[in-house]
């Protein structure tokens, strides 16, 4: 598409019909996320005389969002002027919102259930200067966002050259350009093995924690929690089998979280593709709400790959790609790709990293002393703790305590060997992990600023923790030595005020 070409809204327009039934739905659901601990909580208490009070409200409220979605789609209108797209919004307070032409970044697609339902899609605007959803049209038909899309990438093109700015620039997929080469997918069965083989640990710890967090919240409802189905008879199995229920009832919830984390993975990742563009990559995936995402060459700040030894096995890695989501270095967008070969991870890492670059020659580990005091501060100070508040309540569980200790000291050591820093004269690359394996891949020159800082117990040894800050996150090497500190800063901060390279 060339410059000359027509403007495909020169007019102030409003969305497709369809948003309406789009907005609508995503503010029922948004009440129901909200009211679902309140819905738990009235079901397991039963039938009450606040009953009616709280069907009322949730009533009420469903009927006032219908109304608010419907004012917010008449009330929302977009065009493209000849210098930037403008977007006005507002039920009583109006905003304008003009994005640039060179300002734009990526045009991104997004399709939720509904949105595929109704065949419209929901049209992201990313710029340079913004993270936030300022730009956003939440339904246009497919067509009309692929000629919104075109228009504005052509317009785009043709500003950056007549300000002869040295930008990387995408070239999007349109239905008669083109798609871009796919370098990767997932099929059902590889998102099973994901699934299987995820970190069910941490997902076990997410279901506890929000079991947790909805009983301390809302279990004042409960006028007697003797009500609740089934909770007696657990009370008393509990009572006279601990040792056996808490047995099983980690089992369960380990399968649980393997259910759980599978179901994710699904959810997730469904018909994840990822396409080859002029300036990086377009990776797209989803099963209930499909989402395109950018990785800029230009905005990437942090390249890691991962695995745990379930994945080693089956040979598969996750990769993700941390990237700054504007010049003001204010937030950060991750984009995550999991079940990749070990060859695969190294054509991604290539597509960002030139391959002279990746040969670290100089390394930085901490010192041995980091092993003695990570012992103290994560495990003497916490079993003490536990142990502390175990004596008021049981001291049958005192001796269990205490075998944590020896697993707490192997972890801390198997950290201790597998952490470490290498650096050359464009790349920092970090290993580190106990059962997940990290590598971190970064540009010098994307390097924003580095920060040394001493507990007493560290300036009297003439040590320091190392952390070096980027756009999109940080990364720390405790305890090295105060000379090398002094040498690996003084070199950083060389290489950043030397490069002539942007850091997006």
């Amino acid at each position: 598409m060339k410059k000359s070409d027509t403007n495909p809204y020169p007019q102030p327009v409003r969305q497709d019909p369809a948003a309406i039934f789009v907005l609508v739905f995503e503010r029922f659901w948004s009440l129901f996320v909200q009211f679902l601990p309140l819905l738990i909580i009235f079901f397991l208490a039963g039938r009450g005389q606040g009953e009616l009070i709280f069907l009322v409200f949730a009533v009420a409220s469903a009927v006032i969002s219908a109304f608010l979605s419907i004012l917010h789609y008449f009330r929302f209108h977009f065009h493209i002027k000849s210098d930037s797209l403008v977007i006005t919004r507002g039920l009583l307070n109006r905003t304008h919102s003009s994005v640039p032409f060179e300002r734009i970044q990526v045009v991104n697609f997004e399709a939720s259930v509904i949105h595929r339902m109704l065949n419209v899609v929901k049209v992201v605007v990313e710029t340079a200067g913004s993270g936030s959803s300022e730009s956003e049209i939440s339904a246009l038909k497919k067509s009309d966002a692929i000629a919104l899309r075109d228009y504005l990438l052509a317009m785009r093109d043709s500003a950056v050259e007549e300000s002869g700015e040295d930008t990387e620039l995408e070239t999007e997929e349109s239905t008669t350009g083109y798609i871009g080469e796919k370098i990767f997918s997932l099929s059902l069965l590889d998102l099973i093995k994901l699934g299987v083989t995820n970190n069910h640990l941490r997902t076990a710890w997410a279901i506890v924690a929000i079991a947790f967090y909805w009983w301390s919240q809302y279990w004042v409802y409960l006028d007697d929690p003797g009500d609740i189905p089934y909770f007696p008879i657990l009370e008393d199995l509990f009572d006279s089998l601990v040792a056996s229920f808490i047995i099983m009832a980690i089992f369960g919830l380990l399968a649980a979280s393997a259910v759980l984390s599978t179901g994710i993975v699904i959810i997730r990742y469904f018909g994840l593709r990822v396409l080859k563009v002029r300036g990086g990559l377009k990776v797209s995936a989803g099963l209930f709400a499909q989402r395109e995402y950018s990785a800029r060459n230009n905005k990437l700040q942090i390249f890691y790959w991962s695995t745990n030894p379930l994945r080693r096995l089956l040979g598969l890695f996750s990769v993700t790609m941390a990237q700054a989501s504007s010049e003001d270095g204010l937030g950060n967008q991750s984009i995550g790709i999991p079940g990749c070969s070990i060859d695969q991870v190294g054509m991604l890492r290539n597509q960002f990293f030139r391959a002279g670059t990746l040969e670290p020659n100089i390394a930085y580990k901490p010192d041995r002393r980091m092993i003695g005091r990570y012992f103290i501060f994560f495990g003497l100070i916490p079993v003490a703790l536990a142990l502390l508040v175990i004596y008021f309540f049981t001291s049958q569980w005192i001796f269990w305590v205490f075998l944590v200790l020896p697993f707490i000291l192997l972890a801390i050591v198997v950290y201790y060997r597998k952490l470490e820093l290498r650096i050359n004269h464009e790349v920092l690359y970090l290993k580190k992990g106990i059962i997940e394996d990290t590598w971190k891949l970064i540009y010098l020159h994307k390097v924003q600023s580095v920060e040394l800082t001493q507990t007493p117990y560290m300036q009297q040894r003439d040590l320091v923790n190392f952390r070096i800050y980027t756009a999109a996150g940080s990364i720390l090497l405790p305890y090295i030595t105060l000379d090398q500190a002094y040498t690996l800063r003084d070199f950083i901060l060389y290489k950043v005020e030397s490069s002539r390279r942007g850091w997006i």
